[in-house]
């Protein structure tokens, strides 16, 4: 019990400026990297089936190294609007025992991405891989059971327009050919949204306005939906443009297999509202990069929740229970932003 102490101090007290900084940063990056390519041919993707390895299972976490935050920790004030939510009276910690991003794994994906081995890029460090095509790209990180690939396509929208339920169809094509059936399974669908590039950012936008369509997935353990630190808490997000061709690929924890570490007492939601303010984590970042850098370093920030379930979080590969705060989050004269929000919910 004392290490699941430890372990959710570890996630309360993680340095949150860095935190959201780090990813506010890795967001920029992300939109700049995407809109700087030309249009290109549509990659092909032959299919074969990749091959995961098995990783050992660790015992829970109870320090990580701690690190100086370059921004004052802000002030959050939590408007509560849903205080109640069924939850269990125990729930397991888990570990990624086999993580979808691997050293194996990655080959096998890199190949049916239609990368050859001579288009690998050379790398020191043997937990970061990389392949280049022109301007075509996938990079993988197995400390961080991460994936971002880039076909380098926004082709010109052809009639006919298609339907949300048909760019679902093509991300679920997509998925199953780059990763097999297996996997695909397991995934549930979040949403699909419209967006645009404007300016070096892929920003929201009407589906007549949209160059680009967002599919995005999660994986549930034991019913619960897992969540991670993403601009909507997806798992798994595809970028299609107008005529269904894969424009770009990001996945962050998701997992092939897991394995339980144990069952825990939850902590009653009321138990943890008063105290929420200084505990709450927030694991997403505005598209709109002005916005999300005006939240990340402000000093007093309202957020105005809406709903809460029961939920996991993937941090370093461990899977634990939290409550998920879902609303908007706001600061100065920004224009409210969606808001995700976490509080352990075990003992």
């Amino acid at each position: 019990m004392e290490k699941l102490k430890g372990l959710y101090q570890t996630i309360i007290h993680s340095p949150k400026r860095l935190f959201l900084f780090g990813l506010t940063v890795f967001s920029i990056i992300l939109i700049i990297f995407t809109a700087t390519y030309k249009q290109k041919a549509r990659v092909s993707i032959p299919s074969i089936t990749p091959t995961p390895t098995l990783t050992s299972i660790p015992t829970p976490i109870t320090s990580i190294v701690t690190r100086e935050e370059p921004f004052p920790t802000p002030s959050l004030t939590i408007r509560w609007t849903a205080k109640e939510t069924d939850i269990p009276p125990n729930m397991e910690i888990f570990t990624i025992s086999e993580p979808l991003i691997n050293p194996k794994s990655a080959d096998a994906i890199a190949k049916k991405l239609g990368f050859s081995k001579t288009e690998e890029q050379d790398f020191i460090d043997e937990n970061f891989r990389s392949w280049s095509k022109g301007d075509i790209s996938l990079s993988t990180n197995f400390l961080d059971n991460e994936l971002f690939f880039s076909s380098g396509n926004v082709s010109t929208p052809q009639k006919p327009k298609y339907s949300e339920d048909s760019y679902f169809l093509a991300a679920n094509n997509y998925l199953q050919n780059i990763f097999g059936p297996t996997f695909t399974r397991s995934l549930i669908k979040q949403g699909v949204t419209y967006h645009k590039i404007q300016r070096l950012e892929t920003l929201p936008a009407s589906p007549s306005e949209a160059t680009l369509v967002r599919v995005s997935f999660y994986q549930t353990i034991n019913g619960y939906p897992l969540t991670t630190t993403s601009e909507t808490g997806a798992i798994v997000s595809l970028f299609l443009d107008k005529n269904l061709g894969l424009n770009s690929l990001t996945v962050k924890d998701a997992y092939l297999d897991i394995a339980s570490l144990g069952n825990f007492e939850t902590t009653p939601l009321s138990e943890l509202i008063d105290k929420s303010g200084s505990t709450a984590l927030r694991i997403n970042a505005s598209p709109y990069y002005d916005i999300a850098i005006d939240i990340a370093t402000a000093k007093n920030i309202t957020f105005n929740q809406s709903s809460v379930i029961p939920a996991y979080f993937s941090y370093n590969k461990q899977l634990v229970p939290v409550y998920l705060l879902e609303g908007t989050v706001k600061t100065g004269a920004t224009t409210p932003q969606l808001g995700l929000y976490i509080l352990p919910a075990t003992k």
